[in-house]
């Protein structure tokens, strides 16, 4: 009975500290840091504000760092099954199917600022409050969210240059994963605002594939038509 008892309070705890975290990142994506408030975001999680601070002892600086690691866990690993999906060593593709492949991969990747909205509104907070962001939480934020993402992106790179699908020509992978990604990637989430202008299909598969023809160029192992080039 005892334990039933306290593993229904335990229960109940947890649910609670996540409808605030949820709170939490609504009204940090609506507001910002600088404007959000704990009466807000308490206001929001339909909790007291003694709740609230029982959960988050360090008020306002630790909801946001609860808040954006919760959505970057969640988008991460949205990127991770990306990856896997278009880069597994264990299954790579033929040599003339890497284009199709890094291609299908950006494509999803660029399309996760439109299926996570909240977080990647905290993000736009972040770019244009970043000098008055609590440093630590700036730091948490990159090393669980883009450096964790860049890291595994390096990581299945460095395997296919091992398999001799690329050729990275003595760079380090992470600066090799930063090229694709910048290539491919980064113009369409930047012109979007991060998913919240809407940007036309043609103009976004013009730059993803010629985003990724471009790192083709610099990184394919062997020439785009198969055909051996002679010194």
């Amino acid at each position: 009975m005892g334990g039933a008892a306290v593993d229904g309070r335990s229960a109940r705890s947890a649910q609670k500290r996540r409808e605030i975290v949820e709170g939490a990142r609504a009204v940090f994506a609506r507001d910002g840091y600088g404007r959000a408030t704990v009466d807000d975001i308490t206001a929001e999680a339909g909790a007291s504000t003694r709740t609230v601070y029982n959960h988050f002892p360090g008020g306002k600086s630790e909801l946001f760092n609860a808040a954006i690691l919760a959505g970057s866990e969640e988008v991460v690993a949205a990127e991770l099954a990306v990856f896997s999906r278009y880069l597994d060593p264990e299954r790579p593709p033929r040599p003339e199917d890497l284009e199709r492949d890094l291609l299908a991969l950006v494509r999803r990747r660029t399309a996760l600022v439109h299926e996570h909205p909240v977080h990647f509104a905290m993000v736009r907070q972040i770019q244009a409050e970043v000098r008055h962001l609590p440093p630590d939480v700036v730091a948490a934020w990159q090393a669980t969210g883009p450096a964790a993402a860049a890291a595994e992106l390096a990581r299945r790179l460095a395997a296919f240059a091992d398999l001799g699908l690329l050729d990275l020509h003595g760079e380090r992978p992470a600066r090799v994963a930063a090229h694709l990604t910048h290539l491919a990637g980064t113009e369409v989430v930047t012109r979007s605002g991060y998913g919240s202008l809407p940007m036309d299909e043609g103009l976004v598969e013009e730059i993803l594939s010629s985003g990724v023809r471009a790192f083709l160029r610099a990184y394919a192992a062997c020439p785009r038509d198969g055909s051996v080039t002679e010194s």
